[in-house]
């Protein structure tokens, strides 16, 4: 007898996916600085000085100051002098002893020792020296005010912009699954 053959062919399904990242999208806009200085002030007070120049002595020395100047600078000048007198005056006097005693004649000698003198009075004039000139100086300090400048600094800070983009999951069947049955020709059992 002959039975009949079935025959199954199956085909699986299959599915499909497709992805897309999500991604984000950042923005940071920048910070408003603002800044505003007061400038340093600095105020200078400076006292005038005052100098005081003396320049009689100077003068005097050059022979063209006052006519008291001028008697000083001659009369300081005597005490020196008349001591030179005496001095010579006693060496004229110690020859004139020596000439006694051995019966010299030291008039002639003396005559043109004494001839040939020359006033001893310094009226010449002369450099300033160093104190010639008198300089007194009156100086002040002077006065320093001031008021520090400032820096104001002001800072507004902007939040980050942040945008996020989904991705994205796509399922679909790519394939159908099927089952197919068929009855196939009989087949001999016993054969």
């Amino acid at each position: 007898m002959e039975m009949p053959k079935l025959v199954m062919s199956q085909q699986y399904a299959m599915i499909g996916i497709q992805t897309q990242n999500g991604h984000y999208q950042i923005n940071q806009p920048q910070a408003e600085i603002s800044m505003q200085t007061t400038n340093t002030q600095v105020r200078i007070e400076n006292a005038k000085g005052m100098v005081e120049i003396d320049q009689e002595p100077g003068w005097g020395m050059l022979g063209v100051g006052s006519n008291p100047q001028w008697n000083e600078n001659i009369y300081s000048q005597m005490n020196s002098i008349m001591m030179q007198g005496i001095l010579r005056r006693s060496e004229d006097g110690n020859r004139m002893i020596e000439a006694m005693i051995s019966k010299d004649d030291p008039t002639g000698e003396l005559a043109d020792k004494n001839s040939k003198l020359v006033n001893s009075v310094d009226y010449t004039v002369s450099t300033i020296e160093k104190d010639g000139v008198k300089l007194n100086g009156l100086f002040k300090p002077g006065k320093v005010d001031y008021q520090n400048g400032s820096l104001t600094v002001q800072v507004k800070p902007h939040k980050p912009q942040i945008e996020y983009h989904r991705g994205a999951v796509d399922l679909y069947v790519r394939q159908k699954n099927s089952l197919n049955i068929s009855v196939s020709n009989s087949t001999n059992l016993l054969g």
